[in-house]
C-alpha cells in the first residue's frame, strides 16, 4: 500500500480536514455500536484540530474522549493536556475520561 500525500493551504485547512476525517470515523462507530472512543493528542499543536472536531455534529455524550498522554498536573494548570482538550473542545458536550487525580503520583 502506497501512502497518500495530502497537501493543505495552511494549518487551519489541515485542522479542518483532519477533523472531518476523524468525525467521519467517529460517526461510523456511533452508527455501528452506539458509542465511540477517541484518544486526543496532547501539547499545543492539536488545539485547532480539536476545536474543529468539537464543531462536528456528533452524538458527543456517546463519545469517550481520553487524553493520549498527560502531565501529572491539575486540569487548571496551563501545562495540562486535559485542560487544553477541554478548552479546545468546549463546543462539544464532552465526555472526557481524565488520567489525573489529586494526590501523589
Amino acid at each position: 500500500m502506497t501512502p497518500a500525500l495530502f497537501e493543505h493551504e495552511d494549518e487551519a485547512a489541515l485542522a479542518r480536514a483532519l477533523a472531518a476525517a476523524v468525525a467521519a470515523d467517529l460517526a461510523a462507530a456511533l452508527r455501528a455500536k452506539g458509542r465511540a472512543s477517541f484518544a486526543a493528542p496532547g501539547g499545543t499543536t492539536p488545539a485547532a484540530f480539536l476545536a474543529a472536531l468539537a464543531a462536528a455534529p456528533l452524538d458527543w455524550p456517546h463519545v469517550a474522549v481520553l487524553p493520549g498522554d498527560e502531565r501529572w498536573v491539575a486540569p487548571e494548570d496551563p501545562r495540562s493536556n486535559e485542560g487544553m482538550i477541554r478548552r479546545a473542545m468546549a463546543a462539544a458536550e464532552l465526555r472526557l475520561v481524565p488520567f489525573w487525580r489529586e494526590g501523589e503520583t
